[in-house]
């Protein structure tokens, strides 16, 4: 009678532990973006009359699109050879060895990719990367369900700075899922669809789709719990901001080019984007922390 008790648990204590296990595997839960260890500092609003501007010409200094908000409010889309489009195959792990990425958006996917490695985080497969017009275009036609497919012009993949990453079903989904959410931002990406910014986004939450924006912008949009619209909408033209990332400090300020010129500050290292709204949004190395 004692064997077949101890029988009668054991079998019970192994169901429970398989349906435990099936919970963790199968189930999609729902991330809600929030900080894990700070590298970067809030943004702030600055006052620049320290800083020496210049006016220099667009044509001369190249957009890096990286801050460029595409929707369906600002549908856009680059001339061919805008970005630099390369090949993923051997660098990331990938779905089909026929993605692509933009350059920089690469490099640091692959950074990203090898922290996660060292973490222990295995199962993770970019399964889509920088897709052509006439691929969207075809995407969008055939899609049953439009709700989770961008109308050609308005999909962040035609950028090349988009990329999907899905997690390999495993007992350490859950792990994996929640490392990538608290950590993309560190190597320049943000969830692009959260959950709880449907409404400002106007897509639903795609908790796979990463966009790559560079930092100090992601750090900012992270700890600050901004999605891109928001972002760009809190960077009020007419005035200057400050965020710290890894050690640094940088002036970010949003503008209306002068004609074909654009007022950089003096003496900075600094890039700038076009951020799809007739804006500009400037970034300049000022100093270290």
């Amino acid at each position: 009678m004692k064997n077949k008790t101890k029988s009668f648990f054991l079998i019970c204590l192994i169901i429970f532990a398989f349906a435990l296990g099936a919970v963790f595997v199968f189930s999609e839960p729902c991330f809600t973006v929030q900080p894990a260890q700070s590298e970067s500092k809030i943004l702030q609003q600055v006052d620049a009359e320290s800083i020496i501007f210049l006016t220099v010409p667009l044509y001369h200094h190249e957009d890096s699109y990286k801050l460029l908000l595409v929707n369906e409010e600002y549908p856009k889309l680059l001339e061919e050879g805008a970005k630099k489009i390369v090949p993923a195959y051997g660098r990331v792990p990938l779905s089909t060895s026929e993605i692509q990425l933009e350059e920089e958006t690469l490099l640091q996917a692959e950074k990203m990719f090898t922290a996660a490695a060292e973490a222990g985080i295995t199962n993770l497969v970019v399964t889509s990367g920088y897709r052509i017009k006439q691929e969207q275009e075809k995407l969008y036609r055939e899609a049953k369900n439009k709700k989770y497919v961008a109308r050609p012009g308005t999909s962040e993949h035609e950028l090349g700075l988009a990329l999907d990453i899905q997690v390999l079903r495993s007992i350490t989904a859950l792990k994996t899922k929640r490392w990538l959410a608290q950590h993309a931002h560190k190597y320049g990406f943000i969830m692009r669809y959260p959950q709880e910014k449907v409404a400002h986004t106007g897509k639903p939450y795609e908790p796979w789709h990463y966009r790559y924006v560079g930092n100090p912008h992601a750090a900012v949009i992270y700890e600050s719990g901004f999605c891109l619209e928001e972002y760009i909408a809190a960077l009020e033209p007419g005035n200057f901001y400050q965020a710290a990332f890894a050690g640094k400090k940088y002036l970010l300020y949003r503008v209306k080019a002068q004609g074909n010129y654009l007022p950089v500050p003096q003496g900075r290292n600094y890039w700038f984007s076009s951020d799809g709204t007739g804006h500009y949004i400037v970034t300049a190395e000022i100093g270290l922390e």
